[in-house]
């Protein structure tokens, strides 16, 4: 019979990545009493987590400044498109909107979704409609960021 693999919790996980600043993977694995590759998993978690934070946060900065903008179709129906990413170079130079990485968002789309009910059916943060854009989604998504405690998988997680 396969052997059941345990679940690490959280305590734990970050007992490993306070160890792993000052020791190597092998000396943590040995002391917490796991294997070395359940350290990298940890690790590259945590990095994932990160990255899905950073992106947050540009996202929501990126969507307040499109709310802000005059020239914005607040109030319709119309969708954001690639201004979200900051590809629009007229809204680069209208609201200075950062760059932000399709994939990241996309994978983080796929995580907010399972929290998000106004996410379910899109597939790609061009399709958020205006209507969709309001202060409290902007201030959720925020706070997901800075919690950096996202549910749901992508396909960039760490198996």
């Amino acid at each position: 019979m396969p052997r059941r693999r345990r679940k690490i919790i959280a305590s734990r996980k970050a007992r490993v990545l306070s160890l792993l600043e000052s020791h190597g993977a092998k000396a943590v694995a040995s002391e917490i009493g796991i294997s070395v590759s359940s350290v990298y998993k940890i690790k590259r978690g945590q990095n994932h987590h990160k990255d899905l934070s950073e992106t947050a946060l540009a996202l929501a900065k990126n969507l307040e400044k499109y709310r802000n903008e005059p020239a914005t179709f607040l109030g319709s129906n119309h969708c954001i498109s690639d201004t979200i990413y900051g590809e629009s170079y007229v809204f680069q130079i209208l609201a200075g909107l950062d760059e932000i990485n399709r994939e990241k968002a996309i994978d983080l789309l796929d995580h907010l979704k399972v929290e998000f009910a106004e996410l379910e059916d899109i597939k790609d943060w061009g399709e958020l409609k205006d209507t969709q854009i309001t202060s409290d989604f902007i201030n959720r998504l925020e706070l997901k960021a800075f919690e950096r405690n996202f549910k749901g998988r992508c396909p960039h997680c760490p198996k």
